[in-house]
């Protein structure tokens, strides 16, 4: 017959001693032998046709009792994983999916509605169950009794029997006999139970009580239930039925036992962070009381140390606080000489051209009172309008370099007075000109022997910005006098050296920048970070008060601008300034 369904039913009478031969005829549609055959045999004196014809119909009543073992799994499992999500303790979560895995592989709904006709996925299927409950039961294993730590050994054992349960997978695609993908999984499930409770029962684990009660009975109706199936060949008798009740009320003891140990140990890991909680709240305020006694002991005793000393810190910060102002009066007193004397160097160029032009005036005066002492006759027009032409443009010249020379003495008085705080619109090209043509001069002054090249490389797009002149020129005077410092050092170990100060301006849109660079020795990198500290200096006693760059900070942080440096030993020196042009403050 062809197109059986699989619980079609051939009934055979065989007389005592009688011999036949059964063929079955199967197709494969895979690699390799057929991995089974839906031929069975049963004797009618145990069970009549008619139950047999009816043991594997569309819908069973004996499917409810599978239902319930499922769902209780199911539910099992998510109690587990919700107890996972509160403590976070993998053993759970192993748990949870042990018996997730327990719900698949019992659920009659899968084998007898989705794939009832269609074996391959049915193995599959239970492949991929077996294996899930197999490798989440071991690893349920391993952390319950914490393997890893209390016999690592042991512990790797495990771990290749989890990797071998990869193996039964081989069996779906290869030429592997089904026996393999059910003995392996059972076995490792069986062997690492039974080694778990010798090794850790020798360790005296104490969660070693809880897992032999949980699994002893399971352990009794398999042993049961195996046992009739070999002697009896028949797991339909009345007996492999009961016994087939009995490993799900064994498999249901231990989910319960175990979940119920599980969840013994949440409440008791809870109380005890609870009460950790408690005493590490009641040892703070221990820790609080005997603190504040000794606080208060030790507050009597600073009361009298703090009035002691008071005194002494107090003279002791006057004293700093005149020497501070000292310091800073020296530097700017410093920084006023410096300018003073390129003011004075730079004056003098306009007091030569007054002097020059007034000796030629004085001349061309006496040439025209000559010239109009002759007669008429011998006077001429000519001469004398030429003469007093070159007077008024000797006069003109005589004005212009006047008011040069009162520019620079009122700049020199602007840099002597307190800044005002007011903030005007600056041609900062202008102002880094001059102050870099001051401290040339002054140092020239100082130093018939100083010299050094410089030039400038001004933005002609640089708008003007608001700016307290007199301040910023005096961070422009100590970047500047600096530079020169550094490559006049450096002249003194090259005869080669060709020394070189540069100032340049860039119009960046909303801000203006300033670089003052020269090519001397650099800083070192060690020191870099402390260049813009107060009193910090590297020159040599009574060449600096170190108060220069910071005053220098401070000033263009005022003006909520940015200072930084670039340097490189034996290369040079980079101050770049950056200052707002339409500050919003």
């Amino acid at each position: 017959k062809d197109g059986l369904p699989a619980s079609n039913i051939i009934p055979i009478e065989l007389q005592a001693g009688e011999q036949i031969t059964i063929y079955n005829r199967v197709e494969n549609d895979r690699l390799g032998p057929q991995f089974g055959f839906q031929v069975k045999l049963y004797n009618t004196e145990n069970y009549s046709l008619k139950r047999l014809s009816e043991m594997q119909p569309f819908f069973d009543p004996s499917l409810v009792l599978f239902l319930l073992f499922c769902g209780f799994c199911f539910l099992a499992g998510i109690f587990n994983f919700l107890l996972f999500s509160i403590d976070r303790q993998k053993v759970n979560v192993y748990f949870s999916m042990y018996l997730l895995g327990l719900a698949l592989f019992f659920s009659p709904v899968y084998y007898t509605y989705i794939v009832r006709n269609a074996p391959f996925l049915i193995r599959w299927f239970d492949f991929a169950t077996t294996t899930l409950i197999v490798i989440s039961f071991i690893q349920f294993t391993r952390y319950y009794f914490q393997s890893f730590i209390n016999a690592p050994k042991f512990d790797k054992f495990l771990v290749v029997l989890i990797f071998l349960q990869l193996i039964p997978f081989l069996a779906l695609f290869s030429l592997l006999p089904d026996s393999t993908a059910t003995i392996i999984p059972y076995s490792s499930l069986s062997i690492s139970c039974i080694v778990s409770f010798f090794i850790f029962y020798r360790l005296k684990h104490p969660n070693i009580k809880p897992f032999t009660w949980a699994l002893l009975p399971f352990g009794f109706a398999a042993f049961a239930s195996i046992a009739t199936y070999v002697f009896l060949n028949d797991s339909l008798t009345k007996v492999g039925y009961l016994l087939g009740i009995g490993l799900f009320l064994t498999i249901g003891w231990s989910v319960v036992y175990f979940t119920w140990i599980l969840f013994k140990q949440y409440n008791t890991q809870k109380r005890q962070i609870i009460q950790q909680a408690f005493d590490a709240e009641r040892i703070a305020k221990e820790k609080e009381i005997e603190r504040n006694t000794l606080i208060e002991q030790q507050k009597i005793e600073l009361e009298k140390t703090v009035l002691e000393r008071t005194a002494e810190l107090r003279q002791s910060i006057a004293d700093l606080q005149s020497t501070q102002k000292q310091l800073i009066q020296s530097e700017k007193m410093a920084s006023l000489g410096e300018l003073t004397a390129g003011i004075a160097h730079e004056i003098q160029n306009p007091l030569n051209f007054v002097n020059n032009f007034s000796e030629v005036s004085n001349e061309l005066i006496q040439e025209i009172q000559e010239e109009r002492s002759k007669s008429k006759e011998e006077r001429d027009d000519q001469l004398e309008s030429e003469i007093l032409e070159d007077i008024r443009q000797n006069l003109e010249k005589i004005t212009l370099h006047g008011k040069r020379a009162d520019s620079i003495v009122k700049g020199m008085l602007q840099h002597s007075r307190s800044s005002s705080g007011q903030k005007e619109p600056t041609d900062i090209n202008v102002l880094a000109d001059e102050y870099l043509r001051l401290s040339y001069h002054g140092l020239r002054a100082k130093d018939k022997s100083f010299n050094a090249d410089f030039k400038t490389n001004f933005a002609p797009d640089l708008p003007k910005v608001p700016v307290m002149g007199q301040d910023l020129g005096r961070v422009f005077l100590n970047l500047i006098n600096n530079a020169f410092y550094a490559v006049t050092e450096k002249k003194k170990t090259s005869e080669d050296y060709k020394p070189l100060v540069e100032v340049t301006t860039k119009n960046l849109g909303s801000s203006a920048q300033i670089t003052i660079s020269d090519n001397g020795g650099g800083i070192p990198e060690i020191i870099k970070s402390k260049i813009f500290q107060p009193f910090f200096t590297t020159k040599p006693t009574g060449k600096g008060t170190g108060l220069g760059l910071s005053l220098s900070y401070d000033i263009v942080r005022a003006h909520g601008g940015e200072i930084k440096v670039q340097s490189e030993e034996e290369k040079g020196t980079e101050f770049i300034i950056t200052l707002p042009i339409n500050p919003s403050h």
